[in-house]
């Protein structure tokens, strides 16, 4: 437990929260990092990033689905 799967665990859970944290930017929150200019506000939530890219992801989704539908020779 001191040196296996506690601590393998924890380890685990860090790199996850490394690799989500670029993911909560696009997200629309604001973490107070250093190459952000809202130096004033710490962890912070933009409501029209995340609208933005909720709605740009979904048009990623639909055109891809889209042209698989045509690429199998479906009449769209």
């Amino acid at each position: 437990m001191n040196v296996g799967c506690i601590p393998k665990k924890l380890m685990h859970t860090s790199s996850i929260y490394g690799e989500l944290r670029n993911d909560m930017r696009e997200s629309g929150w604001y973490l107070g990092d250093k190459d952000n200019d809202h130096s004033d506000r710490i962890n912070a939530f933009n409501w029209n990033k995340m609208v933005s890219n909720v709605q740009r992801h979904i048009k990623s989704l639909n055109l891809d689905i889209k042209k698989l539908l045509i690429d199998s020779g479906v009449m769209y």
